[in-house]
């Protein structure tokens, strides 16, 4: 990762791909630094990270 803090945005209504969650948490292990998140379900990320 960069020396700079990476955020992801999860916005699959734009994109078409939802970012899932083992994704996350590999990218956590990698230092992510934060998410974005515009699906309204953050029971499904926040019950899984």
């Amino acid at each position: 990762m960069s020396e700079l803090p990476v955020f992801i945005y999860n916005n699959p209504k734009a994109t078409g791909v939802t970012i899932d969650v083992e994704t996350l948490k590999n990218l956590k292990e990698a230092g992510l630094y934060g998410i974005k998140d515009s699906t309204f379900d953050l029971l499904y990320f926040y019950g899984e990270i």
